[in-house]
């Protein structure tokens, strides 16, 4: 992501090698060239923005980002729905409302 919208340095995942589920789908898309240059690129602390901003090529070229951004919206209203159940106070139920949409929003 945006490392003004997520905090973090850009590439930072990728250079602590992390197996997120965003590298997961990219890989089940990925051709057998991508496949490799992810792997290879992974766990790399001296990952160069250019390699980034590669991998992010990929991932959006293979359909991975969306895919994982409809998989957090539908999660997240099956969550929300779940919500609604009577067995949850209503101080609860606000709470979790709110941790949802601090978990699921990158940008105010």
């Amino acid at each position: 992501g945006n490392p003004e919208q997520t905090g973090k340095p850009a590439g930072d995942d990728l250079r602590e090698g992390k197996r997120t589920v965003l590298i997961a789908a990219t890989m089940e898309r990925a051709s057998v060239e991508e496949k490799a240059f992810i792997n290879s690129s992974l766990g790399k602390p001296d990952l160069d923005l250019a390699s980034v901003e590669k991998i992010r090529s990929i991932m959006q070229k293979v359909g991975a980002v969306d895919f994982v951004e409809t998989m957090i919206e539908k999660l997240t209203a099956d969550s929300l729905q779940a919500l609604e159940s009577p067995t949850i106070t209503s101080e609860a139920r606000e709470f979790l409302k709110h941790m949802a949409d601090v978990a699921t929003k990158r940008s105010a």
